[in-house]
């Protein structure tokens, strides 16, 4: 599941780099440090990216994390959440 996450960041910033100019991520998820590697991809493909601690299986934190996001950067395109490792 790490890997298909750090793809998916990869992937993430390079259409952030192709599609517009000033584009932002936003990635949510309880540990920082391995949130670092997928936010340093999106960095060195030439994106920008922000990590908000959150557990995304919790409902009131989610809620928290769009009301953030919507505060720092005035909207919202696109939402998705991967499985996190050791779900059942």
């Amino acid at each position: 599941m790490l890997a298909q996450r750090r793809a998916a960041a990869l992937a993430l910033g390079r259409r952030l780099k192709g599609k517009r100019e000033g584009a932002k991520a936003v990635m949510a998820s309880r540990s920082k440090s391995k949130a670092d590697q997928a936010l340093q991809r999106i960095h060195n493909a030439g994106a920008d990216a922000t990590w908000v601690e959150a557990d995304t299986a919790d409902a009131k934190q989610v809620e928290r994390l769009v009301q953030d996001t919507l505060q720092r950067h005035g909207r919202l395109d696109y939402a998705f959440n991967t499985p996190a490792s050791g779900c059942a």
